[in-house]
C-alpha cells in the first residue's frame, strides 16, 4: 500500500509531468546521515522549501515517482524563476534504507 505521501506526491507529479519541461531538474538523495545537513529541519535555519518524497523501491507508484521527481524538479525551478522566488528543493528518501527518517517527520511507514 502506498503511503500517504507518495500518494499526494502522485498529482503533483501528474501536473509536473505535462511536456512543458524538457530539462530534468536536480534531485537530491537523503538519507539518515544527509538529511538533517542538507536541510537543516532541525534548527528551523532551512536551506529553503523542500519538496521531499519517502520512497521505497517495490511499491509501483513509488518507483514511477522517482523517475518522475527530475521533472518536478524542473518544473518547480522554471515557475520559482517565473515569479521571482527561491525554487524548492526536491529530494528523495527511500525508506526501507532510512528508516528512522519518516518517522522523524511524522510518517508512517
Amino acid at each position: 500500500r502506498p503511503t500517504l505521501a507518495a500518494g499526494l506526491l502522485l498529482l503533483l507529479v501528474a501536473h509536473a509531468a505535462e511536456p512543458a519541461a524538457d530539462r530534468e531538474g536536480k534531485v537530491h538523495q537523503l538519507d539518515e546521515t544527509t538529511f538533517e545537513h542538507l536541510t537543516q529541519a532541525a534548527t528551523g535555519a532551512t536551506t529553503g522549501p523542500w519538496l521531499v518524497a519517502f520512497c521505497n523501491s517495490v511499491d509501483y507508484e513509488c518507483r514511477r515517482l522517482k523517475r518522475l521527481m527530475p521533472k518536478v524538479a524542473s518544473k518547480l525551478e522554471a515557475e520559482a524563476e517565473e515569479r521571482g522566488r527561491t525554487p524548492a528543493n526536491v529530494a528523495i528518501v527511500d525508506v526501507d534504507e532510512s528508516p528512522w527518517l519518516p518517522k522523524r517527520v511524522g510518517l508512517a511507514h
